[in-house]
């Protein structure tokens, strides 16, 4: 349910952007553990920003893309993010600096840019990008199609050039819908990654929110009467 990760960002100041991506960011530094494929840099992440000014109605996508670093490979989880946090802010101030088709520019080269490792032998070493991360909004409120309410509503995660891996999130009727997309020799099991993140979300509420005390009625008094004997 989104109202979960609503709670997250309310009790930690972030937002429930930086809480989807530090559960993603934590999950695929424990699955890298479990393969003994651990790295010790932060991971980057090809992410589309939306550009749409407040009460914009324009039709099409009204987008841009930046490179996002994540947390560092060993942080904890309350640590990782503030780092991502710390991370997406930054970006976010910058880049309301620039007009949007500078902005949107700049994100044409970065998705041109994914390929080179698909061209060229050399830029293989090196990759731009580690994974895409695809935030989208569905529709809100109840839909319904011949009279059969919507369940779920899931974007296409496809994988681009040079990257091998999409977790994408639709964010639908206070539901959230993950949907990963990955070629076999980045992410073998799919599955077991959407399984490490839900952990990473049940391990962030244990962290950040305050246990709830079940409350105990409060026992009631009782007096002893004397009986008093009468003549």
């Amino acid at each position: 349910p989104l109202a979960r990760v609503k709670a997250l960002a309310s009790a930690t100041g972030t937002t429930v952007n930086d809480i989807t991506m530090t559960l993603i960011d934590h999950a695929l530094h424990a699955y890298l553990r479990e393969h003994q494929a651990a790295i010790a840099k932060p991971l980057v992440a090809l992410m589309a920003m939306s550009v749409r000014a407040e009460g914009q109605e324009a039709a099409g996508n009204q987008a841009a893309a930046e490179l996002v670093a994540m947390g560092k490979p060993d942080a904890s989880l309350a640590d990782r993010l503030q780092q991502i946090h710390s991370s997406t802010g930054q970006i976010k101030a910058s880049s309301a600096k620039l007009p949007v088709a500078v902005r949107q520019l700049y994100a044409m080269v970065l998705f041109g840019s994914t390929t080179l490792p698909d061209i060229a032998a050399a830029f293989k070493s090196m990759p731009s990008i580690n994974l895409v991360i695809s935030n989208m909004r569905g529709p809100q409120g109840q839909r319904y199609l011949a009279g059969a309410p919507m369940v779920a509503f899931h974007g296409c995660p496809i994988v681009p050039p040079g990257a091998g891996l999409n977790v994408s999130f639709v964010s639908v009727n206070e539901m959230i819908c993950l949907g990963v997309g990955a070629t076999p020799e980045a992410v073998a099991d799919p599955h077991h990654l959407t399984r490490l993140i839900l952990a990473a979300l049940a391990d962030l509420e244990t962290i950040v929110l305050p246990k709830q005390q079940a409350k105990k009625p409060a026992r009631k008094k009782v007096t002893a009467k004397k009986s008093v004997a009468r003549k």
